[in-house]
């Protein structure tokens, strides 16, 4: 008997059908386990701290914090241990607010006086930590490259000429505030938190520096790109305190100019080119062999210089070009402003041997924009050259940072005599016991500075 029509190629696909083997069903994905929602947070907690005990440990002798240093002290921790918290946070000092460095000096009040230059010391490099993971994530947008930020934030928080002056201190946290204060002002935050942080970087840079008012052009610059209330907001708040700060500055100005201008290229080659290049240590050999006139360091200032400012400009394929040739531009005006400006003239600027790093404080920004400059320049292959080659320009890039960083991580200060903080209180306790007199001088560090103390806060 015949089947019907169409029943056999029916029967057949019905085996096939039966025949083919099921896919196993994929498993549903597992939850991620809680330790993972924290593993970026300890991640930037293990930065902070690691960066933190790097900057105690740079200084040779007396350590930062059996130490305190210049303004510290006379400053910002008499003023916070004589006067109340509102006056203390109103007080100039060299021409401006500094909101954040008398911040930390008042919260140490609240500890026995002995502590002071722990809590001073550690305080100052927990800021410019955190102020270095910020650095690290407010570049993202312009700075792809994972490495280029690393190298970026480890500049700056182990800054190869910081060792002098600028290590372990609240007097001169200021510079950093400004550094991260442009990358705030560029940033594109994606999450309420990332505005946060804007916010706090923004206005401590405004309120704790003479020259915050110099990132105005970027400031406007984000209300044209951004265009909401929430930026014209943060750009308000900015404008109004910088411009205060500006008004307090103008009012003090009692200096004027000490370097001749026919200096500048050899000073920018000597103290702000070379040093990203070389850093202080290797940079005090080269000066003390005597090895380069005056000349040559001008030569280096202005070839190294206007040569990356014209590379930058030549390469059109780096997306965010602007945003380096304004860090560039930067670089140049805060030299200009250290070099001539109200409270950052140099009494001493040492070209020739033996060679100072005294006044290494001003440079600290004119070569964090170079260096991001650079950073930005080499971050990005040049289509140009072939790729093999690009990265071994990065890998020497890599290598000139760490030897920077790593030749200058040790220095000798002027706070590397002391004296030591615990001793000079009791000397000081001893003074206030045998005379009776209500205020004390109690000896800091550089060598000839005191603190003015209540003997009644020494108890």
């Amino acid at each position: 008997m015949s089947s019907p029509p169409g029943s056999g190629s029916a029967t057949l696909s019905h085996d096939l059908h039966q025949s083919k083997p099921e896919r196993p069903k994929s498993p549903r994905p597992r939850p991620r386990s809680p330790s993972w929602r924290w593993r970026p947070a300890l991640v930037i907690l293990l930065a902070v701290v690691a960066g933190t005990v790097l900057q105690l440990l740079r200084q040779r002798g007396a350590s930062p914090i059996s130490t305190i240093w210049a303004e510290d002290g006379i400053q910002f921790l008499a003023t916070a241990l004589t006067e109340n918290p509102i006056t203390s946070l109103a007080k100039p000092s060299a021409g401006y607010l500094h909101i954040v460095p008398r911040i930390i000096a008042i919260a140490s009040t609240a500890l026995p006086i002995r502590s002071a230059s722990i809590f001073l010391a550690v305080g100052s490099a927990v800021v410019v930590s955190l102020i270095g993971v910020y650095v690290y994530f407010a570049t993202s947008p312009w700075l792809r490259s994972r490495w280029a930020r690393i190298a970026l934030a480890a500049m700056m928080v182990l800054l190869p000429t910081a060792g002098s002056e600028t290590v372990a201190n609240v007097a001169n946290l200021h510079w950093y505030l400004v550094f991260a204060a442009f990358w705030a002002l560029l940033n594109k935050p994606s999450s309420a938190v990332a505005t946060i942080f804007d916010w706090i970087v923004i206005v401590a840079a405004a309120s704790s520096s003479g020259v915050a008012i110099m990132l105005a052009p970027i400031a406007i610059y984000r209300i044209w790109r951004d265009r909401d209330l929430g930026t014209v907001s943060l750009v308000t708040v900015f404008m109004a305190i910088a411009s205060l700060q500006t008004l307090i500055v103008v009012i003090s100005n009692t200096s004027a100019p000490t370097a001749s201008l026919a200096d500048y290229p050899t000073i920018l080659g000597l103290r702000v080119v070379a040093p990203i290049l070389a850093g202080d240590q290797i940079l005090a050999r080269i000066v003390n062999s005597g090895l380069l006139s005056d000349l040559a360091w001008a030569a280096t200032g202005l070839v190294g210089f206007v040569g990356v400012f014209a590379y930058l400009a030549a390469r059109r394929d780096i997306q965010h070009r602007h945003v380096f040739i304004a860090a560039c531009g930067y670089s140049a005006a805060f030299f200009l402003v250290a070099m001539y400006g109200r409270g950052l003239g140099l009494d001493a600027i040492p070209t020739s041997a033996p060679f100072d790093p005294a006044g290494a404080r001003y440079f600290v920004l004119p070569i964090l924009f170079l260096a991001s400059a650079i950073v930005g320049l080499v971050a990005t292959p040049d289509p140009r050259v072939k790729i093999g080659t690009w990265r071994l320009v990065q890998a020497a890039a890599t290598v000139v940072v760490l030897v920077a960083i790593g030749t200058s991580f040790s220095l000798t200060n002027g706070r590397s005599s002391g004296p030591d903080w615990v001793s000079a209180l009791d000397a000081a306790t001893k003074t206030c016991t045998a005379t009776g007199v209500e205020i004390v001088e109690v000896a800091q560090a550089p060598s000839g500075w005191f603190v003015p103390i209540p003997c009644k806060e020494l108890g």
